[in-house]
């Protein structure tokens, strides 16, 4: 079940970056884009602490 969370936590994570870096690429707003990236990288710390604290080791 660990690894189950931890892999759908990982896509989830890199649809949102990808989409940031499209943004980033092909819009024009650089700003929301970069805002986006942050985002996915925090909500993927967020979720591995959660993760790790709902399934320990």
């Amino acid at each position: 079940m660990r690894m189950t969370a931890q892999i759908i936590n990982l896509v989830v994570c890199t649809i949102i970056i990808i989409f940031g870096v499209y943004g980033l690429i092909y819009e024009d707003s650089q700003g929301g884009s970069t805002l986006v990236m942050i985002l996915g990288v925090l909500i993927c710390l967020f979720n591995i602490k959660r993760i790790n604290r709902r399934f320990p080791k």
